[in-house]
């Protein structure tokens, strides 16, 4: 696991306890409003082309709305954590299939 840019030497295991307390710490921090401003002022300065006028503005108005709803809707550590088989599923989850044929 790496967080910060620390990585430790040895992985270990890890329960379906600490599965769900990781996510949702994950998720308070990703609902934090000051995170969301953050979020929102990167988008404002690295998303919008210079020639988008109204690009800023609707990022602030709509981005910390959508985000919010998102992440209340589809980041569920319960759910996430019960795909994995130390919570009880028979096999890890697959990654999407491949979108283009040979892929």
């Amino acid at each position: 696991m790496e967080i910060c840019g620390v990585k430790d030497q040895i992985e270990k295991a890890y329960t379906c306890d600490e599965c769900v307390a990781g996510l949702d710490f994950v998720q308070a921090y990703l609902l934090n409003d000051m995170e969301i401003r953050e979020f929102t002022v990167y988008l404002e300065q690295y998303y919008c082309n210079p020639d988008q006028d109204r690009c800023p503005g609707q990022i602030v108005e709509w981005f910390p709305t959508m985000h919010k709803m998102a992440m209340e809707e589809f980041f569920i550590p319960e759910e996430i954590c019960s795909k994995e088989p130390v919570c009880g599923a028979t096999k890890p989850t697959d990654g999407p299939a491949p979108t283009k044929p040979g892929v």
